[in-house]
């Protein structure tokens, strides 16, 4: 990649899993406005603004988000986000992460030691075709069953 004097060149290809390339904002880089990635993104530097993102992203310990929108497949979060966040996948806030705002992910985990401040909605959201109980006729079947098991007493007693 790099060639200076009789210094032997370097290079280095990064491939995510999906074979979709790892995107990186480095150390000392800061970004303003809305960020688009489809592979992985690892981020160490400052990002000011919304991310949306179709593979999985993780949050270096050096990282900071500040935004209203945060979207990805999954998020391993180290360092500290500012934002609402989305996952289709797994959000995992380690010891060192700071996670601020609203979350709606399919699965949470959150380590000992970790700061966590907002709402969370975890697993999928219900469907029309899942069993709603009617909380009113529950109520009336146990009243009658109380009476039923009141007048029951009764006749059982002996006089």
């Amino acid at each position: 990649m790099f060639s200076f004097g009789n210094t032997s060149t370097v290079t280095s290809q990064v491939k995510s899993k999906s074979d979709k390339s790892v995107s990186f904002i480095g150390v000392g880089c800061t970004f303003t406005g809305t960020l688009d990635c489809q592979g992985s993104l690892r981020i160490e530097g400052i990002i000011k603004g919304n991310i949306t993102g179709s593979g999985d992203i993780e949050v270096a310990a050096t990282g900071q988000i500040e935004g209203d929108n945060f979207s990805a497949n999954n998020l391993i979060v180290y360092g500290k986000i500012k934002s609402n966040i989305k996952t289709t996948g797994y959000l995992r806030i380690h010891k060192t992460g700071h996670v601020e705002g609203d979350i709606n992910v399919e699965s949470l985990d959150i380590e000992a030691g970790a700061h966590f401040v907002g709402h969370s909605q975890t697993g999928q959201k219900q469907t029309d075709n899942v069993l709603k109980l009617d909380k009113t006729k529950i109520a009336v079947d146990e009243l009658q069953d109380k009476d039923l098991q009141k007048n029951n007493s009764f006749k059982n007693m002996k006089i």
